[in-house]
């Protein structure tokens, strides 16, 4: 059940993670070589990517390790509840 839930978890963060380093990866290339028009185009694209991106489960929460932690957390809490009653 752990894995069921983490793997989409990791997967997520690791896009969001990856999606970031993006704009420093379209800089570090040698875009000042290119023709104008190329050059316009790639600024415009690192403006685009200053938005962060979010993997999201439909419309109810992000997916990421935040939430892997705060589900497992709640999971310990309830269990840990049921065994006190």
């Amino acid at each position: 059940m752990i894995v069921q839930i983490f793997l989409p978890c990791y997967y997520g963060n690791q896009l969001t993670v990856h999606a970031n380093q993006l704009t420093n990866s379209v800089f570090n290339t040698s875009w000042l070589e290119y023709s104008a028009k190329t050059r316009k185009e790639l600024i415009y694209y690192m403006e685009f990517l200053k938005r962060p991106v979010k993997v999201r489960a439909g419309i109810f929460f992000e997916i990421g390790l935040p939430i892997f932690m705060t589900t497992i957390n709640n999971a310990y809490t309830f269990f840990a509840l049921l065994l006190h009653l």
